[in-house]
């Protein structure tokens, strides 16, 4: 097209130099008429990217690993100027997502639609759009694009395992502890008023308090432990050991028959940890959140479906080394956890120092439970197998995950100790 360009460029030159040598006018009119082409293609060329009008209607913008984003893309024409011949680019980061097409014509005040259909396999954040669209003039002379900035933000979540039951150390199943721990949010244990204060909750408003006393009174609530538990999740890279050679699957990265088809210790946890989430809220479970990639990440104990979005978006985006390893974690941040809520830990870890710290803490009265992800069976030299071994010496109970296990049945099974 530059070459195009350049030609009738030189030929326009061409006829002016001849048409004053020979002094004649058709020279100039053929100059003329080439000049008022080229002004024309040019004009055409803008107009046709402009007046347009993108609409896109998504399915839904979270999915979860292996499920389909719909996608129907709707380009609009307002002029009354059709649209000839405009290649359509879909600048979005999820690779796998191709909506890029080639609409030959759009007749004036009309739409053209497409549907797009992309199988989620990868967890994350990802960006849908900008579109951009390129066309050129009915001579070729011209190419000229632009770029729709419409973006809308998808989230890819990690699959979930429908859980059974979770067997828990039985101290935590028999009745309510009752300590006078106030609660993060609204629980089913009122047990005092106090003065509102700001940003206080309006449903949390004692009404006949308020009343009696001339002022705004608030109910305080506290934390049935028998109804709470902490998921730690080690994301210690330096155990997260990717297999080079990863097997060919049909369905990459998603769950056929329960059995995460991924040869990654990354996203054996992540799923684990994403399952055991949503079981223990959908439980009613007063659940708190600890796990470190660059920074620290903490959330006190809630029972709200919001808290569950909120790990599962930790978990979707993490992609990064741990800044600790998992015996800092339980070093520094157990004095967060109130003693009898039993603590679930994650990991895949094969050092020995969380385990001496784990077995510390039971000693102190805490309720420890343990998932582990063997490396062994992700064809690592290192094996988890001494840790076990440490933790059924110490009476914690422990269960084992190992590359294609069913984690349904995995994660529902009572370990031997309870």
């Amino acid at each position: 097209m530059p070459q195009r360009k350049a030609v009738i460029y030189l030929v326009i030159a061409i006829f002016i130099v001849a048409g004053l040598i020979v002094e004649q006018s058709l020279f100039f009119n053929l100059a003329l008429f080439l000049i008022l082409l080229v002004l024309l293609s040019y004009g055409w060329a803008i107009a046709s990217v402009q007046g347009l009008k993108l609409k896109r209607i998504t399915s839904s913008l979270q999915v979860q690993v292996g499920q389909e984003l719909v996608e129907v893309m709707q380009l609009h024409n307002t002029t009354w100027l059709p649209k000839l011949w405009l290649e359509v680019e879909d600048h979005s980061t999820l690779s796998t997502h191709h909506a890029n097409v080639v609409i030959p014509f759009i007749s004036p005040y009309s739409s053209f639609t497409w549907q797009v259909k992309t199988r989620c396999d990868v967890r994350g954040e990802y960006r849908l759009g900008p579109i951009g669209m390129t066309t050129i003039d009915p001579f070729g002379i011209f190419q000229i694009s632009r770029k729709i900035e419409q973006t809308a933000t998808l989230m890819v979540y990690p699959s979930i395992v429908p859980i059974d039951r979770i067997y828990l150390p039985r101290s935590t199943l028999s009745g309510g502890i009752r300590r006078n721990h106030p609660a993060h949010s609204v629980t089913t244990n009122a047990v005092s008023v106090r003065e509102y204060r700001n940003g206080d909750s309006f449903r949390s408003i004692h009404w006949s308090s308020s009343a009696k006393r001339d002022m705004l009174m608030v109910k305080e609530f506290e934390v049935d432990l028998a109804k709470e538990i902490w998921l730690i999740v080690d994301f210690d890279v330096d155990f997260m050991l990717q297999d080079t050679n990863q097997r060919n699957y049909p369905h990459p990265l998603g769950m056929v028959n329960n059995r995460l088809q991924d040869f990654s210790i990354a996203e054996y946890i992540v799923v684990i940890a994403t399952s055991v989430t949503h079981y223990f809220v959908r439980q009613q479970y007063s659940m708190g959140y600890i796990a470190y990639d660059t920074e620290s990440i903490l959330y006190p104990p809630d029972r709200q479906l919001q808290l569950e979005r909120r790990i599962q978006h930790h978990l979707a985006t993490i992609h990064r080394r741990a800044a600790i390893g998992l015996r800092d974690i339980l070093t520094q941040h157990t004095h967060l956890i109130r003693r009898g809520a039993p603590i679930l830990i994650l990991t895949s870890n094969t050092e020995s120092l969380w385990v001496n710290e784990a077995i510390a803490l039971k000693k102190r009265g805490f309720l420890i439970f343990c998932v582990l992800v063997e490396p062994q069976s992700f064809r690592s030299t290192q094996s988890i197998v001494s840790n076990e071994f440490l933790l059924h010496s110490a009476n914690i109970p422990t269960i084992t995950i190992r590359y294609g296990d069913d984690l349904k049945h995995a994660l529902s099974q009572k370990p031997r100790l309870l």
